[in-house]
Order: structure tokens, then C-alpha cells, then sequence
């Protein structure tokens, strides 16, 4: 584990953990392959297999949007528009949403042994899919808050873990939020608060720890061990 010189709790003293949702408690790389894929047939687009690294790092549908049509989606709004329908309604029909391993035991262990720390999630995902991926999974009642980007801005941007904390009734200096991107922690340093980067997900050790968050994990076992 890692230390970094953002200002903020420590994992003992937090009174609020967010974690992101894709590639930190849920191994959802291949059925937001499979979604995209069927978002790409639905208006026609190509899809290059290089695009796979974008999966892997958290990436929002508009940069595979324009990744793939090398233009803005402001140029053909509708046609974006169509191609997100045809993705949240194939993931949210099809998905087979996996929890990483030790995921369960995590959350209802913070429930029993810190029960006045809040819990909340803040990912990319609209709240509605957030919240249906949660409960496929049965992890949905361990959380206090389930918060979508919805209107807001997309991670790096904090104007989410803001939110979360604000919906909780705490200030950035005692929440820590954990991931597995460049986007978590990046929003996390400018909340700013205390980062977990887990490196399960999209990055690897290195990749992680160039991103300078306050503590690294590998996996759940380990954030189990910092938290607890």
C-alpha cells in the first residue's frame, strides 16, 4: 500500500466511503463489451478491436462514439442518442453482472463492524442502470446512496463525489472514495479527499500507482484489510 500527500482521513476515520461500481466491486468488462457491440450494430458503426482498451479504462459511450465515427456527437445527435438506447437496453436485459471476489463480505462487514460509516456509490452509469445492477447482484442494500452521473459531469470532475457527499451530509476531508481508474482518482484529488486505487479493474499496479492515490490495493481482500 501507498500513501500520497492528498489531505483527508484515514480509512479508520472516514465517515463516508463511495466506490465506484464497473471494475472496483463489479467485473462488468464483457457485458459492456457485448452492450456496446450491439450499440455499434444499432447505427451502424465499426467497431475496431482496439477499442477494448477503452472498455478496460471507464471511458463514458461518446468517446466510442466518436472514436469510432471520428466526429463529435453533436454532429449527429440523434444518431448517438440511438446507439445509447440500443446499449442500456441490451445491458440492462442481458447483463450477468459478477461481483469481484470477497465483495459481499466487504460490505456487510463495514455494515456490522463500522455501522455509522456511510456507504454510497458514485459511477459513470446512469442511477437507474446503477441501481439495477446493484440488486442483480444483491449488494443493493448495503448502500446508503446510489448516485449516477446523470446531469452531471463525468469523473475526473468531482462535481459527483460532491454530490455524494453533500447527499450524506459530509465534506470531502472525511470521505474516501476507492476505484480502479485514472477517472476515480483523479476526482478524488480534486474533491479533494482520500483515494483507494484498486488495481482489479481497468490499470495495472503500475499504472495505479503512477496515479499517486493516498493508499493501493490489489483487491477487495486487501481494502478489506485497510478499512477494517
Amino acid at each position: 500500500m501507498t500513501s500520497s500527500s492528498v489531505e483527508g482521513c484515514t480509512p479508520g476515520e472516514c465517515e463516508l466511503i463511495i466506490f465506484d461500481l464497473d471494475g472496483t466491486l463489479i467485473n462488468s468488462f464483457s457485458d459492456i463489451r457485448r452492450s456496446i457491440l450491439v450499440g455499434f450494430d444499432a447505427v451502424s458503426l465499426p467497431w475496431r478491436e482496439e477499442f477494448m482498451e477503452l472498455v478496460f479504462k471507464g471511458v463514458g459511450l461518446q468517446r466510442f462514439y466518436e472514436e469510432s465515427q471520428g466526429e463529435s456527437i453533436d454532429l449527429q445527435p440523434e444518431r448517438f442518442s440511438a446507439m445509447v438506447k440500443a446499449y442500456r437496453e441490451d445491458y440492462s436485459s442481458e447483463s450477468e453482472n459478477c461481483p469481484y471476489p470477497h465483495a459481499e463480505e466487504l460490505l456487510r462487514d463495514l455494515r456490522r463492524l463500522r455501522p455509522d460509516t456511510r456507504l454510497a456509490i458514485a459511477t459513470t452509469k446512469p442511477s437507474v442502470m446503477a441501481k439495477h445492477v446493484l440488486k442483480s447482484c444483491k449488494l443493493d442494500t448495503y448502500f446508503d446512496t446510489i448516485c449516477g452521473t446523470d446531469d452531471l459531469p463525468h469523473k475526473p470532475n468531482p462535481a459527483l463525489l460532491h454530490k455524494v457527499c453533500s447527499d450524506n451530509d459530509k465534506t470531502p476531508a472525511k470521505a474516501i472514495m476507492v476505484g480502479d481508474t485514472d477517472k476515480d482518482i483523479g476526482a478524488a484529488h480534486a474533491a479533494p479527499m482520500t483515494s483507494v486505487g484498486i488495481c482489479h479493474g481497468g490499470y495495472s499496479r503500475g499504472d495505479m500507482s503512477a496515479l499517486n492515490p493516498s493508499h493501493l490495493v490489489d483487491d477487495l481482500r486487501d481494502l478489506h484489510a485497510l478499512l477494517l
